[in-house]
């Protein structure tokens, strides 16, 4: 709750021409539904601020001093409020540009890795842009649309590398590592899998962590860990092309 300022009450009681009711200042300062929480709590300590102000009334020089740093202040406070309200707006301007293109890439690469089917990333609180959630609906081939948490561990794994690469698409790095991603992966799955690889390495290089025999053969290069003595690691490296 956003409580009005108590200099702000004091300098209301101490200008002489102060003459508006207390839940008419409020509704000027403070949003509908924290008035309804202030009013109880501002009448409790009405009178020691009426005398507060009666004596703030009777040192000008502190009362136009007070007067100046209020002003200040609530100036301060329109400033910020508009520069919040500008990243705000900014800020739902890029999610749903992003959240539009990632959704686009997503709808493409999802059919590629399942041969079929129809996939898209759905707000939750549409409205909301700051505060909403992203639900994932799929269909894969033969299924009907279902949320991600009733297909299978594979189909899981699936739709979370469209995910990733969708993202990926919209912003491109010169890298991308993917740790064992390919670990749930059945023989079908993992050549699909290997072909969208395939085509981001053309513009990326692709770090792959795997310890699947048909990943490594997209390789160009690749990098084994042994241990030959107790505690000592070695890096062997074997050119593929």
């Amino acid at each position: 709750m956003r409580a009005a300022p108590l200099f702000a009450l004091l300098v209301a009681f101490a200008t002489p021409a102060w003459s508006a009711p207390l839940d008419d200042w409020l509704a000027a300062v403070t949003p509908a539904h924290d008035r309804v929480l202030l009013i109880p709590r501002l009448a409790a300590v009405a009178d020691p601020l009426a005398r507060a102000g009666r004596r703030l009334r009777g040192h000008p020089d502190l009362a136009a001093a007070t007067e100046d740093v209020y002003a200040d202040l609530t100036a301060a406070l329109a400033d910020l409020t508009q520069a919040i309200d500008q990243i705000d707006r900014t800020s739902r301007r890029l999610f749903k540009e992003t959240f539009e293109a990632v959704n686009a890439h997503f709808r493409h690469i999802f059919p590629r890795l399942f041969r079929g089917g129809e996939a898209e990333l759905q707000l939750t609180e549409p409205d909301n842009l700051l505060g909403t959630g992203i639900e994932m609906q799929v269909s894969p081939p033969g299924k009907k649309v279902q949320n991600v948490a009733l297909l299978s561990g594979g189909e899981k794994a699936m739709c979370a590398l469209a995910l990733v690469f969708a993202v990926f698409h919209f912003k491109p790095s010169p890298f991308c590592l993917l740790d064992e991603v390919d670990a749930p992966l059945d023989d079908a799955n993992i050549g699909r899998f290997n072909e969208v690889v395939r085509e981001m390495a053309e513009t990326s290089q692709v770090l792959l962590i795997t310890h699947n025999k048909r990943t490594m053969e997209i390789a160009d290069v690749m990098y084994g860990i042994t241990m030959e003595e107790s505690g000592v690691s070695k890096l062997v490296g074997v050119r593929m092309t």
